[in-house]
């Protein structure tokens, strides 16, 4: 059954002093596990490459999310460097 309950979101922001694109992603605890991160990911890599041909593109993950790490993992990224000092309202 389908309704309006907001499942999560798949966020691309484009970083212009570099030439990647970045992007993170927030799934609903309730639907964590559903596979719809993998499949929101997916379709995001897809369209970056296929329709923006983009060369490159970078997947933000809070350290110690594996549930995450598995997600790009499967989906073909490689791990480069942990990121540390980000602003407060990236806590969540």
């Amino acid at each position: 059954m389908m309704d309006d309950t907001l499942v999560g979101a798949v966020l691309e922001a484009l970083i212009l002093i570099i030439a990647p694109r970045r992007f993170f992603y927030l799934i609903g605890k309730p639907f964590w596990g559903m596979g719809y991160a993998s499949e929101a990911v997916k379709a995001l890599v897809e369209y970056c490459f296929n329709e923006l041909a983009l060369a490159e593109l970078v997947a933000v993950v809070k350290p110690g999310n594996q549930p995450s790490r598995k997600v790009l993992d499967k989906l073909g990224f490689e791990y480069v460097h942990q990121v540390s000092g980000l602003p407060e309202e990236f806590d969540f």
